[in-house]
């Protein structure tokens, strides 16, 4: 320990103690006088057995004192008083014993309204007390008073002694145990939350990569639900960032497919249902593998959650599920892959999607380029109302 480490320690010991060092150097002192006291015993042996006699009067009067004063002083933990609606809800979390508060409350109070009901007997007992304590004391003159002064004078600095001691140190360790306790607490759940989110993210990877060996659906589930908020986040962006690279690569479909199990945990960790981009990923993918049926059925889902609980990052025009199940439904077209026209309860729909699609200017040139021959064949009166001209050299 450096220096000033030790004299900041110094000091703040030294602090810690004055509260009741005082009360301390009065019992000290008044032991001191015990000797004096005594003094006028002619014979030694009888001197020592007087000042024998003092010393345990002394002794238990401070005992007495001490032992009110430390139920008096007992601090109270706060908690201790909250209800079951405020506990955290963890199995695995143990509370302080407050028997010891509960115990020093009960005899305070007891001791209190003994000491206010029964004031005049318990002065009359002490006299008593004293009184026949002196009797055998016949050699020490004014025995019963001395006797009496010692039990008041090392009961009241017993009491403040004992009190103050414990106010200042019970205290302090008291609050000291219980952040340690809190702090561990603290520490092993933040280190099980370490670990679960690892989990999560080696078996998101393990999913996504092109290793054989893939974590089972419960396993995966499970994992992505005891993460973190932001750990499920990063296993999204992760699965979205491996979809919009293979979404076009016709030579590796199953990095596609690989994001499908990860999205569908992701769901199920949703329990309120409220975020529909992982339904719309998983749409996205059966849309770039050509599973028009699937990619219609989770762009559906996805459209109708935004719609009830829209994210905050959602733009005004964000129209790229419309977009991506307008051009589904134009692949299941049988009539467009036979150059016919569609009948009407094909052509609404698919015109709704591509109506709100236009308003998105960010994708609405892909769109148009997936829906040309299919709007050529139907939608000239559409393309006419929204001034769209499509070249014919048009991608």
């Amino acid at each position: 320990m450096s220096e000033t480490a030790w004299h900041r320690f110094a000091a703040d010991n030294k602090r810690d103690t004055a509260p009741y060092i005082v009360p301390f150097i009065i019992l000290i002192v008044g032991l001191l006088f015990l000797f004096p006291a005594y003094w006028h015993v002619p014979d030694r042996s009888q001197y020592l057995m007087a000042l024998g006699v003092g010393l345990l009067v002394a002794g238990g009067a401070t005992l007495i004192g001490g032992l009110i004063g430390f139920l008096f002083g007992l601090p109270r933990k706060v908690s201790a008083t909250r209800t079951a609606t405020t506990t955290t809800g963890d199995d695995d979390s143990y509370d302080a014993n407050t028997n010891l508060e509960q115990i020093s409350d009960w005899l305070t109070k007891i001791l209190l309204g003994a000491g206010l009901t029964q004031a005049g007997s318990i002065v009359h007992y002490i006299g008593n007390l004293a009184e026949l304590a002196g009797k055998n004391l016949p050699y020490v003159p004014a025995e019963s008073t001395i006797i009496l002064a010692e039990f008041a004078y090392f009961s009241v600095a017993g009491f403040l002694a004992f009190y103050l001691w414990t106010r200042v140190k019970i205290t302090a360790a008291f609050s000291d145990a219980e952040r340690l306790r809190k702090e561990l607490c603290q520490r092993q759940k933040g280190d099980a939350k370490a670990k679960a989110d690892a989990r999560a993210i080696d078996l998101a990877k393990c999913q996504l990569g092109d290793g054989e060996e893939k974590p089972s659906k419960t396993d995966l589930e499970q994992a992505i639900r005891d993460a973190n908020p932001d750990v499920r986040a990063l296993i999204f962006f992760r699965a979205q960032k491996q979809r919009l690279q293979n979404e076009q690569n016709a030579a590796d479909r199953q990095a596609l497919l690989r994001t499908i199990p990860v999205f569908e945990a992701l769901i199920a960790s949703d329990t309120d249902g409220v975020y529909h981009a992982n339904h719309g990923e998983i749409g996205f993918a059966w849309k770039g593998d050509s599973q028009w049926q699937k990619a219609i059925a989770r762009l559906t889902e996805a459209i109708d959650i935004r719609k009830e609980h829209p994210s905050p990052n959602d733009q005004p025009y964000w129209h790229a599920y419309e977009g991506a199940r307008a051009v589904c439904n134009i692949r299941l077209d049988e009539a467009v892959r036979n150059g016919q026209p569609s009948p009407p309860e094909i052509c609404e729909p698919i015109l709704s999607d591509l109506s709100l699609a236009f308003d998105d200017k960010e994708i609405w040139p892909g769109i148009l380029a997936l829906s040309k021959a299919w709007l050529q064949l139907n939608g000239r009166a559409w393309l006419k109302a929204k001034n769209i001209t499509v070249p014919e050299n048009h991608p």
